[in-house]
Formats: structure tokens, C-alpha cells, sequence
């Protein structure tokens, strides 16, 4: 059977990324304001939606990173309920490798729209994947790690939909095993779907979200996004962390049609044991069709199965 034959049909879609407000924004709060209990002492991180804060409480010995909107964000219902949502969502999960959110401030004097959450001393996965750290047990133990941060989420009726290296920070010494809980921590629920009905705010049918490099098919395609998309995005990031290469490093149609048809080219490191198990969950876990892949309860053990295989050595030189 031809490989168009057995590929999923999806709605044609024009693959497009909304245009964001330039870097040199000014930012939505000075340094030195004062949200909720914490002085604003230094920006941690700027994005089109808003700014990253580090904040130091009033009375406690207590430092948080505190997500602040722009103001035009933050003057627009439909954003204020979506960073609410996110707040809502992970107070909710409380899971040792999820941010844990300790606040959502609202005012109106001056308009001001913020998450705090706990402050995380570590670079992001991404960052460590770029320096080459990684060696093939300590990426297995990350992978596990995130796939029961994704369960947690799926068993609260939550399908996170931007599972990429920048949303997930390493919080252990690299020059440890970092098979120990918690070793990574996943973050940003922004475009999170919202299945569950006991929560009130509930995510509406939308187009195209997520980073394109890392969505899976139905997503570039506007399609619904089910617990499937999330295991696609996460067995990128799994083989991102043993080969140290983007799987799909192409844009726009090029990419979807790649990833429809299933195409996946990667050789993983002569170092990392059980190779051939690894390859069928790649085959398995990056199928262009949501029905094919495997439950991150299938997964899951795998990974620790594998983990135990690895050697605790340094990572290959890359």
C-alpha cells in the first residue's frame, strides 16, 4: 500500500505563526513595582505575551518568578481567562515535575495581570541539549519524568499542546545521575486544551497553537489535538536529547508532509543500549496518524525498563 494510501487526510490548512510584538516592547511592569507580595528586582525573560520577573517577597525570605502581561494582554478578556486558566490548572496538578503556581494577581490601578510561581535555579532543556550534556541514561530519566509530569495532565482532562526543550527546565546537577524526582520540571500551560467539564473555564475550538517545529501533524493541520499530540511532541524531545538534532528543522508544508508521511530519520548514539526497543517507540510514538501511537501508560515503563540498561557515564562527545 502507497504511503498516500495509508496516510491520515487532514483539512488543508496554510500554516501560519501569529506575528508578535517586537522584543524592545517596553516592559508591562518597572522594576521595583511591587504584584501581589513581591518587589519586581530583575526581568528573567521576555516573550510577545509578557515578561518574566524575579520577585522577592515583602516579609518572607522567599524569591518567585512572577509572569507579568502586557498590558494590552492584560485589557483583553479572552487573554486574562486563558493565564487564569493556566494558574487554575497547575495549582490543581501539584506535581512534583510541574511549576507550581502560588498566586494570580489581578488590579486595576494600574491594569496588571500576573501569575506567580515558584522560582526554578537551572537552564531549560533546550540549553542543556545545545551543550551536548546529556548522556543516554540521564535523557531516558528526563523522558520519564516529563511522560508522568504528561500523565498527571492527561488525567486531569488537560492536553498541554507545546511540549518542546524551552518549556522544560533541568533542576538537578548535571554531574549527577538526575534520575532522582524532581530532576526536570515542565512549564507553560498557555495554549493548554481543556477537556475536563468541572473546570469552569474551558478551552474553545482554535486554529493553529503550539511551536511548529514540534507539533504533531493534526496540529499543523488545525486539527483537534488529543492526548496523542502531546505523546508525538514528547518522543521528539526524547530522541532531540539522545542525538542532539531537531527532527524537523524545515517550515510551512514541507514539514507537514513530512511528518505525515511519517518520515523520521535519526541515528541514535552506538552508546545507548537497548537501540532496537528505542527505535520501534520512535516508529510507534511519531506516527503521522494520532490512532497509531502508543499511551503514555505503555510508555512509561518502557522508559524505566531502558533507563536501568544505560550506563551512568559521561555523554558522547557530539
Amino acid at each position: 500500500m502507497s504511503e498516500s494510501s495509508t496516510a491520515p487526510r487532514y483539512r488543508r490548512s496554510h500554516v501560519t505563526v501569529p506575528s508578535l510584538p517586537p522584543s524592545a516592547a517596553p516592559l508591562p511592569a518597572a522594576l521595583g513595582e511591587v504584584i501581589g507580595a513581591y518587589r519586581l528586582t530583575a526581568v528573567l525573560g521576555r516573550g510577545g505575551m509578557g515578561c518574566v520577573y524575579r520577585g522577592e517577597h515583602g516579609t518572607l525570605d522567599r524569591s518567585a518568578a512572577i509572569k507579568v502581561m502586557h498590558g494590552w494582554v492584560a485589557e483583553d478578556a479572552r487573554y486574562t481567562s486563558r493565564l487564569k486558566l493556566e494558574a487554575t490548572l497547575v495549582n490543581d496538578l501539584r506535581h512534583p515535575n510541574i511549576v507550581d503556581v502560588l498566586d494570580f494577581v489581578e488590579s486595576e490601578d494600574p491594569v496588571r495581570v500576573a501569575c506567580i510561581m515558584e522560582l526554578l535555579e537551572g537552564p531549560t532543556l533546550a540549553e542543556v541539549i545545545a551543550a551536548g550534556r546529556l548522556s543516554p541514561r540521564q535523557a531516558l530519566h528526563v523522558a520519564r519524568q516529563l511522560a508522568d509530569a504528561l500523565a498527571a495532565v492527561h488525567a486531569r482532562g488537560v492536553i498541554h499542546r507545546d511540549v518542546h526543550p524551552t518549556n522544560e527546565m533541568v533542576v538537578a546537577p548535571l554531574d549527577a545521575d538526575i534520575g532522582s524526582t524532581p530532576s526536570v520540571k515542565l512549564l507553560d500551560f498557555g495554549i493548554a486544551k481543556v477537556t475536563d467539564p468541572s473546570l469552569s473555564l474551558r478551552t474553545q475550538t482554535e486554529g493553529l497553537v503550539g511551536t511548529p517545529a514540534y507539533m504533531a501533524p493534526e496540529q499543523l493541520a488545525s486539527e483537534e489535538a488529543t492526548t496523542a499530540t502531546d505523546v508525538y511532541e514528547h518522543m521528539q524531545v526524547l530522541f532531540e536529547m539522545l542525538t542532539g538534532e531537531r527532527l524537523f528543522a524545515e517550515a510551512g508544508l514541507a514539514m507537514l508532509r513530512r511528518k505525515l508521511a511519517g518520515i523520521t530519520e535519526v541515528a541514535l548514539p552506538e552508546g545507548v543500549a537497548g537501540r532496537p526497543a528505542l527505535e520501534a517507540r520512535r516508529v510507534a510514538g511519531l506516527s503521522g496518524d494520532p490512532e497509531h501511537r502508543p499511551w503514555l501508560d505503555e510508555i512509561r515503563p518502557r522508559l524505566g525498563t531502558l533507563t536501568e540498561l544505560q550506563r551512568a557515564a559521561a555523554p558522547p562527545a557530539r
